[in-house]
């Protein structure tokens, strides 16, 4: 079987085994209700205040109809428009704790996207709350200023483009189609990149959010097409028809969303596969050997998951549990950057006490030992075992020992 067949096959079995591990279907509608209630009152008020300042307007008029053109399918962008109209007339009256309220649900939805990217990637530790608020902050403020300064510079250009070419259309259209379209790149290739906490490959990032936005693109117009012929929503809910329709294209948004970036999660692990050691009782131990070897003697250099698991013949879904259970022990410790550093110098472990907890423990075999043949077989094993209780120091080669006295972490 070609390599290209085996790349495509491992990645549509890690595809298919995340989207159902994950939930994406529940996760999804979960995240589009969470969605209505916070995040579209707080990018009224976004472009309420662009609007009221008079140095943003601009930036402010460019953002809400990059929203309403490009982020809404055209049905459903008139009747949410008018909503919106509404609730920024009104939004003089919120006091401070309703936008305190408005902003907490925001922090809690996008601490939510956080958690379920982080377990699409297998990520088993979140940032800490400084660097999340830091996160936020940026996608809350920096975010919507970057995409109207973009669109309204893009504006300015197609007007000294069209002055240039004797005011021809095509230079407008052309920008008015690709500027939106680059955005949406960015911005799903920056969700894919940025928000897990987990090494991400920036060329897999970036291939994950040029499918989703090119999906993304299909999919309005599709939606668009399906919501104009399903008059029956209309004659349903009447006046309010807008709510079901926006929460609909907020699920498929969402849904869409998470399998892009399953897709990106699955397809590095798939194209970084080594050859996997066979299941056999002791592969454990052997990696966590391996992989200790390894951390010694990068020093305080530090290795990621990845690295550890070529070494060890393991994929990183496999590694990463073993490295979680020899950081608990103190063996080793883990850096805000990801990466394994030494917790314990050579001379002060053995290759014993890796088996005892990997492999085998004897003293526990004899101690629970129920014939006297298993209590035989136990002082066999602990005898077999004594050689490796020197320190492994004497094992591994010098270059991957710390001097005696050397600070471990």
């Amino acid at each position: 079987m070609s390599a290209p067949t085996l790349l495509a096959r491992a990645f549509l079995q890690r595809f298919a085994e995340r989207f159902a591990a994950t939930n994406c279907g529940r996760v999804a509608g979960g995240l589009a209700f969470t969605t209505l209630l916070a995040m579209v009152p707080l990018a009224t008020m976004m472009l309420l205040f662009l609007r009221n300042v008079p140095a943003f307007a601009p930036l402010g008029e460019a953002l809400r109809e990059f929203l309403t053109a490009h982020l809404l399918p055209e049905t459903a962008a008139t009747l949410i428009a008018r909503y919106t109209e509404d609730f920024t007339t009104n939004a003089g009256r919120l006091t401070a704790f309703g936008l305190g309220m408005l902003m907490i649900t925001a922090v809690m939805l996008l601490a939510t996207i956080e958690d379920v990217f982080n377990a699409i990637w297998n990520a088993r530790r979140s940032r800490s709350w400084i660097q999340r608020i830091t996160l936020y902050w940026f996608m809350l403020t920096a975010g919507p200023l970057m995409t109207g300064g973009g669109i309204a510079a893009a504006r300015g250009l197609a007007r000294k483009a069209s002055a240039f070419a004797g005011n021809a259309a095509w230079s407008e259209h052309l920008l008015a189609v690709f500027v939106p379209f680059a955005l949406l790149w960015f911005f799903f290739s920056f969700l894919y990149f940025a928000v897990p906490n987990h090494p991400v490959r920036a060329r897999i990032a970036t291939g994950a959010g040029l499918v989703v936005a090119i999906a993304f693109a299909l999919i309005q117009r599709g939606f668009t097409t399906f919501i104009t012929s399903m008059t029956s929503y209309t004659i349903i809910y009447g006046a309010i028809a807008a709510v079901p329709i926006f929460l609909l294209w907020l699920y498929t948004l969402w849904l869409l969303i998470l399998s892009g970036a399953i897709a990106a999660a699955a397809f590095q692990e798939a194209s970084a596969e080594v050859p996997s050691l066979p299941p056999f009782a002791g592969r454990q131990a052997m990696a966590a050997v391996a992989m200790l070897e390894t951390i010694w003697a990068a020093h305080h250099h530090g290795r990621g998951v990845a690295n550890l698991g070529n070494a060890a013949h393991l994929p990183p879904h496999h590694a990463e549990p073993i490295l979680e259970r020899m950081r608990a022990l103190g063996w080793i410790d883990r850096t805000q950057d990801n990466l394994w550093v030494p917790g314990i110098a050579p001379h002060a472990l053995t290759p014993g006490q890796v088996f005892t907890v990997f492999a085998v423990d004897a003293a526990a075999w004899k101690a629970h030992a129920p014939t006297a043949a298993t209590a035989a077989m136990g002082e066999i094993i602990d005898r077999g075992l004594a050689p490796l209780h020197r320190p492994f120091s004497q094992w591994v080669s010098p270059s991957a020992s710390l001097k005696e006295g050397e600070p471990s972490t």
